[in-house]
């Protein structure tokens, strides 16, 4: 796969995952949203302050200070006093964060309270009130007529209002709860709104920098302070188009621009310079402050506020108290100091802009879908886990160093999906590729089946043409007279033969293309990292508990994807030869299962008689049938919740199979007899050692079968190729073998351990275990020998220089024993030439073998071709070819017999003609020729 094509498929990837957490995140944002705010808060814990030494000082309305002047309304001449003290202090500003609201009631001091607190705000020019304001989206709440015309003349006038102010449109719209009282908006040299409303989980993390109160431009409290400490003129404070707060610094005083990020509604972040129970301000209490002037200790008070800013708040007022990323409980005044802090220190958070967040959405999106589709599934892991801690690294990094607020959960929603929809697509086409292997793969074994056909068609001409010729031959030498016309026909015959000869050798050519193309064709295998050595320890010990006794990477493997889904009703297919522990995997599926309490019915496909299969499998009714005596639950109505093994599925019958398709697809089946259906729940777990794929494309196993089958696929690996399980396996079947048969203390010797470890096992565990079963009982003094294995190698037949198949060849000399003879046929397709090459005979006499057996098997079988077919072919992907040169033995046996007019004389002629016959088939040749003249019907 070229290098683009994983690049479009990981844009493509990335947009649907941002699509899909971009819907996830807009439909849950009331529950996500807050969890996003919480990472923000715990960066913020990690990440230390920036702050300079701090010039705000907080005085407090605290617990001792009510103790002394009572809770609930103040006389307002104590704060004019505590003003007028901090004025003469040297104080740089005093910000009020009480709202004096209305005229003080008589025993509060009244009229002339008001008058004292008016004149010290007048007189000090440096105080700056609050303005109490509430969100509303609705303009029509805040009119004209609700703003004094005093306070309105203080906004447009008033020292930190700001004289010009861009899009002020977005500004967030409020309406004034009440106003302040009379006067003293007027003397105050500032005035700012406080109407910091928390984010959707109950924290203050933002403040409204301005608000619109009707037509009104009003900074926040904290702003206001800041352009009061500043020195800020009547110069403009603008909220400028790209998101910027930008207070001009004054010609008089050396402070620093003040440059502050803001949202599209003009809010900013408060930068908590710590917990209000840490103090990060220097307080003070109401009453200290008040004792200290009234000791007249004007040097110690000059000390802690000369050219401060002075916060007054309230420290014990439960209705003003605010959450924080910090704490669950502050005073208000507290977030007030904050804001204040945040702007003087300059370190305002930049929060990411959508765009921003877009990009960085699609990057990752991308990045993540590449990695899974370009690395191997463990590296392709740990690269995704590697990037995400690497962002998140950056995250904290771009916070401490560039104030810059990445998004996080967006971030990690969209890597999940990215990385869930990448493997999704994975699995997805890792499936369409193994139905594009097995579709290809049937092609190619129907193609091999079609050449195989041609060849053994064309084989059985060219053996044709040869007899012909060998008797056109002993015709010509016989028959002097007409020599000129049989030397005619001979060179015919042989022109025939080199052309049917040649037909044959490009058959031969394309069939062996073919079946190199089909060897290279494996079974697509994903890879998969090697398991880590206590991964694969582990596996191994429950391995043992389940009776698997290997230390085989590859069989802990397969053991370990059984593992996974053996939770699930997916079907299982184990595929590996006979004896190499299929059943024992089925086992352990259904141990691993939610059905471990329910039954587990295992059944051999091949062993249920054709007449009984319906019965066996489904059950029965009384009298359904003959020897029906009583109902009769079948085996897949047994296994009701729990599993049922259909071992050796490969070897069912072609017309037994549909019977199958119904109960695998639904559950349903119905009982000999009966005419409702019943159903049961029932895990099904498959196992064959034959090629089902090569059945499909020969006709003997139904291919919508194999995909109702078709779940999880392992194969075993047989026991020649994990010969370190063989020490393991021996000492554990010798342990119960001598458990079984009463021995003590029977061990293998060093020579006979070498000795199992280099025979093959073609029988697998099955023949091991035969073997030592054997090897015990012919033990002395407890030890096993070489020679107490009974392991005889088996001896090739003459110029046999193939190596052995895993298929069973019957002990025997070929060219005597037909059984033998016919295995290396069966071996070899019923190619004779491959045949004879591997016997080291000529074609010849492969043929005559072959021709002899099948006159002797269709009279064994009363002339039926497709009885004879099937018992010589052995199974049934090898019946047709069978047919074809059977079909072309017997029509050339029926044309050279119509060529005699009698009986006898046909007998002589084919003796002659098929001389070349063994003779042990001449009595089946006179069989055959007495019945063509019988019965024109002999055959079926």
């Amino acid at each position: 796969m070229s290098r683009l094509k994983p690049i479009k498929i990981s844009f493509l990837i990335g947009l649907v995952a941002i699509s899909v957490a971009g819907i996830v995140w807009i439909t849950l944002s009331d529950f996500l949203d807050p969890w996003e705010w919480s990472t923000l808060d715990a960066r913020l814990r990690m990440v230390e302050n920036r702050s300079e030494s701090s010039s705000i000082v907080l005085i407090g309305r605290d617990a001792k200070s009510e103790a002394e002047f009572g809770v609930g309304l103040w006389d307002r001449a104590a704060f004019a006093t505590v003003i007028e003290a901090l004025g003469e202090a040297g104080a740089s500003v005093i910000a009020l964060d009480f709202h004096f609201a209305g005229k003080s009631p008589p025993e509060r001091g009244g009229t002339q309270s008001d008058a004292k607190l008016i004149q010290a705000v007048r007189s000090t020019k440096n105080v700056i009130v609050p303005l109490a304001v509430t969100v509303s989206g609705d303009s029509s709440l805040s009119t004209a007529s609700t703003i004094p015309q005093e306070l309105r003349d203080a906004l447009q006038h008033g020292s930190s209002a700001p004289s010009y102010l861009r899009d002020e449109d977005s500004l967030i719209q409020t309406r004034l709860l009440s106003p302040p009282l009379t006067g003293l908006a007027s003397s105050a040299s500032g005035i700012g709104h406080i109407a910091a409303s928390s984010d959707s989980d109950g924290v203050y993390r933002r403040v409204p920098s301005h608000v619109r109160l009707d037509n009104q431009i009003v900074p926040a409290f904290g702003v206001a302070v800041a352009a009061a400490y500043l020195n800020i003129s009547r110069q403009p404070i603008p909220l400028k188009s790209g998101n910027r707060l930008q207070i001009h610094k004054n010609e008089k005083t050396s402070s620093a621009l003040v440059n502050f990020p803001v949202d599209n509604q003009g809010r900013f972040f408060i930068r908590y310079a710590g917990r209000w129970l840490e103090s990060p301000f220097p307080y003070f209490s109401f009453l200290d402050i008040w004792e200290a002037i009234q000791a007249d200790r004007k040097d110690e008070i000059k000390h802690y506020m000369a050219g401060k800013i002075v916060l007054m708040m309230h420290a014990a007022l439960s209705a003003d108290k605010r959450r924080t990323p910090f704490e669950t409980s502050v005073p208000g005044g507290f977030v007030h100091a904050n804001v204040i802090q945040t702007l003087l220190n300059g370190n305002g958070l930049k929060e990411s802009s959508k765009l921003g967040i877009g990009l960085l959405m699609t990057g990752s999106a991308v990045l993540v879908a590449f990695l899974a589709l370009t690395l191997p599934l463990g590296t392709a892991l740990c690269g995704i886990i590697a990037f995400t801690f690497l962002y998140l690294g950056i995250s904290h990094v771009g916070l401490s160093s560039s104030d810059l607020v990445l998004p996080i959960l967006p971030i990690l929603a969209t890597i999940a999906a990215s990385m869930t929809i990448s493997f999704i697509y994975i699995r997805w086409k890792n499936e369409l590729q193994i139905q594009d292997f097995e579709k290809e793969r049937i092609r190619l074994h129907r193609d091999i089946l079609e050449a195989k056909e041609l060849l053994t068609s064309q084989e059985s001409k060219s053996e044709r043409l040869e007899d012909d010729l060998a008797a056109l031959r002993d015709q010509f030498e016989a028959q002097e007279e007409e020599k000129e016309v049989f030397a005619s026909q001979i060179e015919k015959e042989k022109q025939s033969l080199a052309e049917a000869n040649e037909q044959e050798r490009l058959t031969r050519k394309h069939l062996g293309e073919l079946e190199k193309e089909l060897a290279s064709h494996q079974l697509i295998h994903v890879h998969q990292p090697s398991l880590p050595t206590e991964t694969l320890k582990t596996l191994q010990e429950e391995c043992q508990e389940l009776g698997i006794f290997t230390q085989d990477p590859t069989l802990l493997k397969c053991y370990q994807d059984l593992k996974r889904v053996a939770g699930r009703k997916t079907p299982i297919r184990i595929l590996g030869e006979p004896g190499t522990g299929k059943e024992l995997f089925a086992r352990a599926a259904h141990r691993l299962s939610p059905r471990a309490q329910g039954p587990f019915v295992a059944v051999n496909m091949s062993a249920i008689p054709t007449e009984l299969f319906e019965s066996e499998l489904f059950g029965h009714k009384k009298g359904s049938f003959t020897g029906a005596a009583q109902d009769r639950p079948g085996l897949y109505e047994s296994s009701d919740n729990g599993t049922l093994f259909l071992d050796e599925i490969g070897d069912l019958p072609l017309h037994q199979q549909a019977k199958l398709l119904r109960v695998l697809q639904e559950g349903i089946f119905t009982r000999v007899g009966e005419a409702k259906p019943r159903k049961a729940d029932v895990c099904i777990i498959s196992a064959t050692n034959k090629d089902v794929l090569k059945g499909i494309a020969e006709g003997w196993f139904r291919e919508d079968l194999y995909y109702r089958l078709k779940g999880l696929e392992i194969s075993l690996p047989p026991l020649r190729d994990r010969p370190g399980d063989l020490p393991l396996l021996a000492a554990e079947l010798i342990g119960r073998i001598t458990a079984e048969q009463g021995f003590r203390n029977v061990r293998l010797s060093v020579e006979a351990m070498n000795t199992i470890q280099r025979w093959p096992w073609k029988g697998n565990i099955r023949e091991l275990q035969h073997c030592l079963e054997t090897a015990v009982s012919l033990a002395e003094k407890g030890v096993i020998r070489p020679d107490d294995l009974r392991l005889i190698p088996q001896v090739k037949p003459e110029g046999d220089n193939q190596p052995f198949s895993p298929s069973t060849i019957p002990p025997g000399d070929p060219k005597k024993d037909d059984a033998v003879l016919l295995a290396y046929l069966r071996q070899h397709s019923f190619d004779l030439q491959a045949t004879g090459q591997t016997l080291g005979w000529d074609r010849s006499t492969i043929m005559q073998r072959l021709k002899g057996m099948c006159f002797q098997t269709l009279v064994d079988k009363n002339g039926d071709l497709r009885a004879t077919a099937t018992s010589l072919a052995g199974e049934p992907g090898l019946i047709r070819l069978v047919e074809v040169k059977l079909k072309e033995y017997v029509q050339h046996l029926k044309k050279v017999t119509a060529t005699f007019s009698t009986e006898d004389a046909a007998r002589a002629g084919c003796r002659k003609r098929f001389k070349n016959l063994p003779d042990r088939y001449h009595d089946a040749l006179g069989t055959l020729v007495e019945a063509f003249f019988k019965s024109e019907t002999f055959l079926k």
